[in-house]
């Protein structure tokens, strides 16, 4: 549960992206199968590509929910 949560504050937070990338798949779907439309089809495909990384990006940067870093301890080595 939490890495849908996670997903939906990321594509919340960046709207923008959320919403190219949604019109971009819908495009590269519709044009996919025309051979004359197939520059817009890398075009599209290179904005889902784009606007993928973009929130991936964001996502990692997000903290997790309830998950707590752990301290290391220091160590010493004996001689």
């Amino acid at each position: 549960m939490k890495f849908l949560e996670k997903l939906g504050k990321v594509l919340k937070n960046n709207i923008a992206y959320t919403v190219v990338l949604i019109v971009a798949l819908i495009c590269f779907f519709y044009f996919a199968g025309d051979l004359i439309a197939g520059l817009f089809t890398v075009i599209s495909a290179l904005v889902v590509y784009i606007c993928g990384a973009a929130l991936y990006q964001e996502y990692k940067k997000m903290p997790a929910g309830g998950a707590k870093k752990s301290v290391a301890k220091k160590t010493t080595k004996k001689k």
